[in-house]
């Protein structure tokens, strides 16, 4: 199993936003050392417990912002979402979310911050299967 820890996803956010000066992003409540394994877009469909970073995004009918607490009782464990969107919350949901979850990922593009997530995820996962390819072959 690829675990991604939320300091490394600090830490290519960060590579991001050096490259980018209109990206934006901020963490609150970061625990640095949790981890991701998983993604969803729907707070229903959490499949790895404690260890799923849920990606709100706003649709046509929905505005996902508002089952981040539905997410995590799925087993989400990180959030990513919309600035405007949570500006745009009232102060008592905000007051909630906060005391609720961590690894809360407030940025003003969404779909950027989780291609970048993913981008980093996918090549972590090249070199574990590599390191494991190379294992295998040093014992034949």
């Amino acid at each position: 199993m690829i675990k991604f820890y939320i300091a490394d996803i600090e830490k290519c956010l960060n590579l991001e936003k050096s490259k980018n000066k209109d990206y934006y992003f901020k963490i609150l409540n970061k625990k640095a050392d949790d981890f991701i394994t998983s993604a969803s877009i729907n707070s229903n469909e959490i499949f790895c417990k404690h260890s799923t970073l849920f990606i709100a995004i706003k649709g046509k009918k929905f505005d996902a912002t508002d089952f981040l607490l539905q997410a995590k009782k799925s087993g989400a464990n990180s959030f990513i979402i919309d600035k405007k969107n949570w500006e745009n919350k009232n102060r008592c949901f905000k007051k909630k979310i906060i005391e609720n979850l961590q690894n809360i990922i407030i940025t003003n593009n969404v779909e950027k911050t989780f291609q970048v997530v993913a981008e980093k995820f996918l090549d972590l996962g090249k070199k574990i299967v590599e390191q494991e390819k190379n294992e295998i072959l040093k014992k034949i």
